[in-house]
């Protein structure tokens, strides 16, 4: 199962020429800065910002185009995007930190007809590149890439500079392999994904990407330390947000020589040259589940020792894990497993969060258990309906639930409940339908929380046949009625939370963030963008 790593003592085809741009770039000169039209002072805001002082980076959603971006350092705002301008925060995935973000604008003196830019947190420019770049930040290293999509064209897509690594605190550049699309971050070393290397010559027709790919590890001077000459290279994308996901590790698919079929999937540790076959997905906290040959599943421990470790195996797929159980999928269902004493426990259902893992048992049992430390965030019963026929379970964060229960075939919720680490309600459907009549559609997504309650939005048909939205506190009762639009504010776009309570709204023709007492925390005017009032793109 294990396998060592294969060392080569030889530098990288490319290494000579890569090794001439090895300190050509630091900072890059500015020119055409993109615009940037802060809040005007003279003209005071209608909304009260005070409780986003926490000096977090926030990015406010243009309202109906993907440029138009706004960056906010606490409650001052250090960028606005024009429509033709996109933007986005830039965290460092493996310390966490969100301190700059991100430009992309037209500028008709470079050759591609756009420009990249890197900022501080007070708008300031770091580094400006004379092309359009997607920007990634890990371990202090940029990865910069053209957003061309090469895993479906890499043949005719790729061209010189595509792929640029450096040291993003002193500019430094590192050497690139001839015809890499792709570049992660491993550790100490780097680890590329290649199209066609070396003595490799496809047929111009054919852009066969599993019949010419390769992988290929060095060290930041080039050194080349591994190579696998049929295989796709990917990162444990599901651990960017988890603390304890293990940096050294990448995944490795390799193929036969023809490209035909996928002959295994392991994990690389490119600190140590372990490889580990088998591979199925990753979980939390440094640990993965991996197949065997005999067709059993084990959970192991990637970052405890200086080795992986198999710390248990089980007949079933392993779906879910926290320190101290696991989630196992059979025919029929899932099994809570408890790692310390053997005990099961039938669920109906189980939900993913960021760092956290929902389960609901056939006995009622609502739990949720923190994937970092195994604790039990929440944990409640609710009797499941006499007449039940199926479950949804929708993590919400920060510890709460939102459980469906339906006692029909169709898509009709028939009750409701919201768990928290502070109180437990459910909501009967049919209540909310007698009150709405048919312009209810049957929906309530949570969209905020305070330490006390949470908030649903709930949508309805209004006059003109427009779009309507009212938020519910969890006893039903409408708090605020008639907003334009009204739903949360995403978990996944590298953002600092907003504070309890706040949601993004449209009310009239403001579109911003707004707390459960209907104040504006932030807004904007929707005639700032190029959308009418009653179109609503995203919320």
């Amino acid at each position: 199962m294990k396998q060592n790593l294969l060392r080569i003592g030889c530098a990288a085809a490319g290494l000579a020429l890569a090794a001439g741009v090895f300190t050509s770039c630091s900072l890059l000169p500015t020119p055409s800065r993109p615009v940037s039209h802060p809040q005007q002072e003279e003209e005071p805001p209608k909304y009260d910002a005070s409780s986003l002082r926490d000096g977090r980076l926030r990015l406010f959603s243009s309202y109906d185009s993907l440029g138009g971006n706004t960056i906010l350092c606490g409650d001052k705002v250090v960028h606005q995007s024009p429509a033709s301008e996109t933007s986005y925060l830039l965290t460092d995935s493996q310390t966490g930190e969100t301190n700059w973000f991100v430009c992309t604008w037209s500028d008709p003196d470079t050759a591609a007809g756009r420009r990249s830019g890197i900022f501080d947190r007070t708008g300031e420019a770091l580094y400006t590149f004379d092309r359009e770049y997607d920007i990634r930040l890990s371990g202090g290293v940029l990865v910069l890439t053209t957003p061309t999509s090469f895993a479906y064209s890499p043949l005719h897509d790729h061209a010189a500079g595509d792929v640029r690594v450096l040291d993003f605190a002193s500019g430094i550049e590192y050497p690139v392999p001839e015809n890499a699309y792709t570049c992660l971050v491993a550790g100490d070393r780097l680890a590329f994904g290649l199209y066609a290397p070396g003595d490799a010559a496809p047929d111009e027709e054919n852009d066969d990407l599993y019949q010419y790919a390769a992988v290929q590890i060095q060290e930041k001077d080039g050194t080349v330390v591994y190579q696998n000459f049929h295989g796709l290279l990917y990162s444990l994308s599901a651990g960017i947000d988890d603390p304890l996901a293990p940096a050294d590790w990448v995944e490795i698919d390799t193929y036969n020589e023809d490209g035909t079929s996928l002959e295994s999937t392991s994990l690389l540790n490119a600190a140590t040259g372990e490889e580990r076959s088998g591979f199925v997905t990753y979980l939390h906290a440094g640990i993965a589940s991996f197949r065997t040959d005999e067709g059993k599943y084990q959970l192991v421990d990637l970052v405890s020792d200086m080795t992986s470790t198999v710390l248990c195996e089980f007949d079933n797929a392993i779906s879910g894990y926290a320190p101290g159980v696991t989630v196992l999928y059979r025919e029929g269902g899932y099994l809570l497993y408890d790692l310390t004493t053997g005990d099961t426990l039938d669920l109906y259902n189980m939900a993913l969060g960021t760092n956290t893992l929902d389960i609901y048992a056939r006995d009622g049992t609502l739990r949720v258990y923190d994937m970092d430390t195994g604790a039990i965030r929440t944990d409640t019963t609710v009797a499941p309906l006499e007449t039940l026929h199926r479950t949804d379970l929708y993590d919400q964060g920060s510890g709460w639930v939102n459980l469906r229960q339906y006692d029909n075939d169709n898509y009709d919720v028939t009750t409701l409940t919201l768990a928290g680490p502070t109180l437990s309600k459910t909501l009967s459907m049919a209540d909310l339908t007698a009150r709405y009549g048919d312009d209810f559609d049957g929906y309530l997504w949570p969209v905020a929380a305070t330490e006390d309650d949470f908030y649903f939005s709930i949508s309805y048909r209004g006059p003109g046949s427009t779009w309507l939205y009212d938020l519910l506190d969890s006893d039903g009762a409408v708090v605020l009625a008639g907003l334009g639009s009204c739903g949360e504010y995403s978990r996944y776009n590298s953002s600092a939370p907003l504070p309890a309570g706040v949601f993004v709204a449209r009310k009239g023709f403001d579109y911003g963030w707004m707390d459960v007492e209907g104040n504006w925390i932030y807004c904007q005017s929707i005639f700032t963008s190029t959308s009418d009032e009653t179109n609503n793109y995203f919320y």
